[in-house]
């Protein structure tokens, strides 16, 4: 596995973004599925709402991964 310091902005980072909602979005569509074929309410129910908290947390990570602090803050935090 590959890991990646910085991030990247541009058209990379865009479609990798891209790529990750596609499957989030193939996810919920074949949750749609197992609904039409029988699968009972709850059970969709369930991995919905692991979807949505697989979704959230990948939202925070990359909210972390492209924070720019405070101009401020670079210097003081070189002093520790």
């Amino acid at each position: 596995m590959k890991y990646i310091r910085n991030p990247p902005d541009g058209p990379e980072g865009k479609a990798n973004l891209r790529e990750v909602y596609t499957v989030f979005s193939a996810f919920s569509e074949n949750h749609e599925r197992l609904r039409q074929v029988g699968v009972p309410a709850y059970e969709i129910s369930r991995a919905n709402q692991f979807l949505s908290m697989i979704m959230a947390d990948f939202e925070m990570m990359n909210n972390v991964a492209h924070y720019r602090p405070p101009f401020l803050c670079v210097p003081i935090a070189g002093c520790f």
